[in-house]
Parts: structure tokens; sequence; C-alpha cells
């Protein structure tokens, strides 16, 4: 969950409609990095600062900013886009200018993380298309701490309204995906850029987008509460599903479990709470349809595949899992050409 300096994130964090185990708090515009959270209670004035320890809360905390940068040199103003930075305290304009590539690079290499926020403000009639992407995944990988986009967000069309290979919802990631896999895997989020907590509209609502870490109890139990360097590992790594559901009502598909079996050349999925799934590769097509995707085999999987698990019928929900890559020697990875998986 991201939430900026106008809403009260401890005391919504500790409700039972939270939920939440991972919170970023920063400010939009960037001009302040609230980290330690020892700062944020001041700011809210909720009286006590101690009620900001991520371990007492049980939260795994970070902060960064949210850069509004400015366009691309001496391109039109409609260039710009708005950056999420993770793991890291730098700030304009002490330790970067507003200009994408500045921030990219610093914030990268302070050893934090960026991706770029609700691309579907930003569709290709105004001035984001991929050559616009590919200017910075050119040169940065996830990585090396560029991580992706994050979609479905404020004013992202309506998946009830639009198809979801629309290049403002998943057609933008499945075209950074064709250029760059199976070299590497620009991931996608989804988060909640709410105006209101109690706001259950698409446009600017609460509680009905957002990413799940995936991980052993093992690990969990062991990871510390301010930025645990696994953590920021699964993000660069992809090592997360992310959901989304058009009302409070419903709940999103659950997946339990992502099976590849090397030998048979397939991936299975166990999931419940849905009514289909659509296995996503190459040009953003739909190759097959079913729990499981025979890769190997399947015409049209070229360079990754992923998988869409949705509802068909009102209120729409969906999860998706992060992109497979099909590497030259035939192993099938996630995330980053380097990290084989099996099962997880």
């Amino acid at each position: 969950m991201k939430l900026d300096g106008k809403n009260n994130i401890i005391d919504e964090a500790q409700t039972d409609r939270a939920d939440w185990d991972f919170v970023w708090v920063g400010d939009r515009g960037n001009a302040t990095v609230y980290w330690p959270w020892t700062e944020w209670s001041q700011l809210n004035n909720s009286g006590n600062a101690d009620d900001t320890d991520p371990e007492e809360l049980g939260i795994i905390a970070d902060a960064g900013g949210e850069p509004r940068t400015h366009g691309l040199d001496d391109r039109p103003v409609q260039y710009h886009h708005h950056l999420i930075t993770m793991y890291s305290n730098l700030k304009a304009p002490e330790d970067y200018t507003k200009y994408p590539a500045s921030i990219i690079e610093n914030i990268t290499e302070d050893d934090g993380m960026v991706y770029f926020a609700h691309h579907g403000d930003y569709d290709e009639e105004w001035g984001r298309p991929l050559r616009y992407y590919s200017m910075f995944f050119d040169s940065w990988t996830p990585e090396d701490g560029l991580l992706g986009l994050s979609g479905y967000t404020k004013y992202s069309p309506d998946p009830r309204e639009t198809s979801w290979d629309d290049w403002s919802l998943e057609g933008s990631w499945d075209a950074l995906l064709s250029k760059y896999s199976p070299d590497f895997a620009p991931v996608f989020l989804l988060e909640d850029d709410c105006d209101s907590f109690d706001n259950q509209d698409w446009d600017a609502g609460a509680h009905l987008r957002w990413t799940e870490l995936i991980m052993d109890q093992e690990v969990w139990d062991g990871l510390g509460h301010e930025r645990p360097p696994e953590v920021k590992e699964m993000f660069k790594r992809g090592q997360f599903i992310c959901k989304y559901r058009t009302s409070w009502d419903v709940d999103p598909p659950e997946v339990h479990s992502i099976d590849v079996d090397e030998n048979a050349g397939t991936v299975t999925i166990d999931a419940s709470n849905y009514d289909s799934i659509d296995w996503v590769s190459y040009d953003g097509k739909v190759v097959e349809s079913g729990d499981t995707l025979d890769y190997g085999s399947t015409s049209g999987v070229i360079g990754y595949f992923r998988a869409r698990v949705y509802t068909e019928d009102e209120p729409l929900t969906g999860t998706l899992t992060q992109a497979f890559t099909i590497g030259g020697d035939g192993t099938r990875m996630v995330g980053s050409k380097d990290d084989s998986i099996s099962t997880y």
C-alpha cells in the first residue's frame, strides 16, 4: 500500500479492513522522505511517536517519494511521468534533478528501487509509447533497481469498461515484456492511489488493488521490520502476484501454488474463487486457457508467459502473476534470466 501525507497511515494500517503487511509512505512531489517512521506521527499529529514503531504494529515499513518529473530535455512537458522511489532516502532537489534518467540513476546507485507510477494516466496519445519507456529500460533493469510499471490505479480505465489488453491497463506491460524478454522482465505492480480510505469507486478508491509477496512462513518470521533486504530482492525478482477488484463485496481469486514441471514443459496453477485462467505471451496474445500451460509446445509462447486468473461476471476481480521468461537454453525462470525457479 502506498499513501501520501494527507492520510493517517498508522491508524488505518491497524484496522481489520486494511490487513497490510508491507506499507510504503511518501510525499507526493518528493519534498520529504518520512524515514524513520517516528517522524510520520509528528506530521499527522497522532500524539505519540512510539505509535509508529513498525515492529510494534507487525508491519514491514518503507518510505520514499513520488517525484513528478519534468519533460525529457527539449521535449514537451507532457513527457513527464510520476515515479515511485523505494528503499532510499534521496530526494529532489538535493540529490537529483526531476528528470527521469537522473532519478533512476541516483536511486539505483543508492541501492534503492524505482518504478513508473500509475502508467495508465499516460497513454500513447499523450506521448508515453513504448519508445518512451525503452529509453530507460535500455539502460536499467529490475536487477539494477528499475522495477517496471504500476497499473490499474487512479485515472486508469475501469476494467468493467475497457479490455485488459488496452495500452493503459496491461498492454504497455506486454509491450515491454515482448521487447526485453527473455533477457529480463519488467514487473507490474498494483496499488491503491486513493483519495479517501472510505472511497469504493474505481477512480481513487481504496482497498481495490494490491501486491502480494510470495515467501515461506520461515522467511516471513525472520524478516526485519524496516526495509528488510529480502523484500527488496523479492521485488527485483518479481516474486509476487497482484490483485484487483471492482467492489469491496468480492475477493480476488486466490492463487495457492504455481508449479513448473521442466521435464514435461508445463506450468500449472492451483487457484480458487475464479472463472477463467488465461495465459498471455508475446505481443499480449492469449495463447492458452485453463489451469495448465504446455509452454514447450503451445504456439505463440515467445520470450515469456504470464497468467491472468479472473472472474467473468460483475463485480470483476483478477489476479496477475509476474512473467516467466523463457531462456535461450530452454530453462524457465521468473523476474530475471539469472533466477531459475521450479515452484513457488
